[in-house]
């Protein structure tokens, strides 16, 4: 495209929810808030792009607490801090993963709160000037959330950004970037050695951390010097791309020549990478962006510094709660919107090149629904065959297709390749054969793991696995899309030409030649128009 943006045409989409205040993002601050505002009495949903809450400790795998003092107080941590955390060096609280995610659904879910996951928002609803609800693309397509105030507590404002995406200064170059390498089996000898180990160009230990778990356990804090700067989705990827390699780098040298580090095994690391978002390039009241929108994250902060302390969970959680008060008057001050009157809007105005149909999500029940305006969407790329999932199957037909020289992306709701055998924490085979494009897998596997130090045996490393299969994406030129879901399939006529996808910067487009779905569910070939039973045609069950 001449411009790069797709003008798609309008549809109708099913409204998800009726509330009074819709929040986009379930990190600790967004979290907090939901859980102040429903204790007064608001309906609140949460709609978050990932797959669990509290992205500050989950996703950027920093499961610990610097600052805990007072932090036992915070009703979003009240009820599962002591549980589920463990004293470490120092002033630092170990926290332990699967209690927190447990706690933290457990405390607004409780409240009433609704909560949605795999749900990234994508554009918001208008209604007479102001805003009146949300846009999330999920993998049954397009949902509005009607409310009266809509808070954009993502990671990087995605929606304040769309409002006024001149008011938005870049992130930070790859130099404030850093990501977190969990270990097992760390020896005595192991602390003091890798504070001294000499490490790859660009990267240094920020940090170690105890895990809970006890002696052994560590989470080693990588700090990168040399990374692309944050300055569009396809650097942000191929900076997420180029620090899993030298985090393997790093790995690698550990348990094959540092003192203490010979038994150490990897066992996860950070999804994404942790860094300062886009921020405000004035000052500026967080409510002022918009009527009706609040942006509650770090990209408002008035300083580093202050920055700083929203990426951390318990400063995150105090500055939600805080903002109750004033969500709560932009409520009473606003009426329920009414779906006949809204429209839904996913890109900035602007032209585009010529129209293209998109498909719509059903509203099995009937229900209400939303006007989408015909808009021109940015185009982030034309490729000849585009894979919507990148698990096993996904990241092996992307990595063969641009092996043989086709122009391939892969687009991937997680942050990382391999579906139920990494993310999904599936370690073995169950049944069927192991030949083909499988015994490919495998021996990829296995070089990552022997260079890992990790013996050969019936269960696969899931971070071995991970890697493998990005590594034989990027050998054949193969592009990956990360935290992205394909939310409906572009249509011209007839025939499949792409996806509209929802990625960490919001809705795209994407156009190909061919259209691979990998989804596990057959999303897009739904969205198409192929017919479908949910389930199993036997008895509907959709997983035993």
């Amino acid at each position: 495209m001449p411009d790069n943006r797709l003008c798609i045409a309008g549809t109708m989409v099913p409204v998800m929810a009726r509330v009074d205040v819709a929040v986009a993002g379930a990190g600790f601050g967004g979290l907090a808030l939901a859980l102040d505002l429903a204790n007064r009495g608001l309906r609140v949903l949460v709609a978050e792009p990932r797959i669990m809450p509290g992205w500050e400790v989950g996703a950027l795998l920093r499961p610990w607490l610097e600052a805990p003092a007072g932090a036992a107080d915070l009703p979003l941590l009240r009820g599962w801090l002591a549980t589920g955390s463990r004293p470490a060096e120092g002033h630092e609280l170990a926290l332990i993963p699967d209690v927190m995610k447990r706690g933290l659904e457990d405390a607004v879910l409780g409240a009433g709160v609704i909560l949605r996951y795999a749900c990234p928002a994508v554009g918001l609803v208008h209604e007479d000037g102001r805003i009146a609800g949300l846009v999330v693309g999920a993998k049954s397509g397009r949902h509005a959330v009607l409310s009266r105030c809509v808070v954009d507590a993502t990671d990087r404002a995605v929606l304040g950004r769309l409002v006024r995406p001149g008011a938005f200064a870049p992130a930070a170059g790859g130099a404030s970037a850093r990501r977190t390498l969990e270990f097992t089996g760390v020896g005595p000898a192991g602390v003091p050695a890798v504070r001294a180990a000499p490490l790859p160009e660009g990267v240094r230990v920020a940090g170690v951390h105890q895990g809970h778990a006890g002696p052994g356990h560590l989470l080693l804090e990588l700090a990168f010097t040399s990374l692309p700067p944050e300055t569009g989705l396809a650097n942000r990827m191929a900076a997420e791309v180029e620090a899993r390699r030298v985090s393997l780098n790093v790995a690698e040298r550990l348990v094959l020549s540092v003192p203490g580090w010979s038994r150490a095994r990897l066992a996860h690391g950070s999804w994404e990478l942790h860094r300062l978002p886009p921020s405000l390039r004035a000052p500026e009241a967080p409510g002022a962006l918009a009527p009706g929108l609040m942006v509650l994250s770090a990209a408002v902060a008035a300083s580093p510094e202050d920055g700083t302390d929203w990426l951390d969970p318990v400063g995150a959680a105090r500055h939600g709660a805080a903002c109750g008060s004033t969500v709560q008057a932009i409520v009473r001050s606003s009426a329920d919107p009414l779906p006949e009157r809204c429209e839904g809007r996913c890109a900035p105005d602007g032209g585009g090149g010529g129209p293209a149909a998109v498909s719509r999500a059903a509203s099995p029940d009937g229900g209400p629904r939303v006007r989408m305006r015909a808009e021109a969407v940015p185009v982030h790329a034309a490729v000849q065959v585009l894979v919507a999932g990148g698990g096993t199957g996904g990241a092996t037909a992307a990595a063969v297709s641009a092996g043989a020289g086709v122009r391939t992306l892969v687009a991937e709701m997680n942050w990382g390749l391999g579906g139920t055998g990494t993310v999904g924490g599936v370690d073995s085979y169950w049944f069927g054969r192991r030949g083909g494009f499988t015994a490919e897998v495998d021996r990829r596997v296995k070089a990552v793991s022997t260079r890992l130090g990790i013996p050969a045996g019936a269960k696969w490393n899931v971070e071995a696995k991970m890697q493998a299969l990005l590594d034989w994406t990027v050998e054949a030129g193969c592009e990956s899309l990360f935290g992205t879901v394909a939310v409906a399939a572009l249509m011209d006529h007839a025939r499949v030409a792409g996806a509209l996808v929802a990625t960490p910067d919001g809705l795209r487009a994407v156009t190909a030649d061919v259209t691979i779905d990998g989804s596990g569910d057959g999303d897009l070939a739904a969205a198409a128009g192929a017919p479908f039973t949910y389930g199993s045609a036997r008895d509907r069950l959709p997983m035993w």
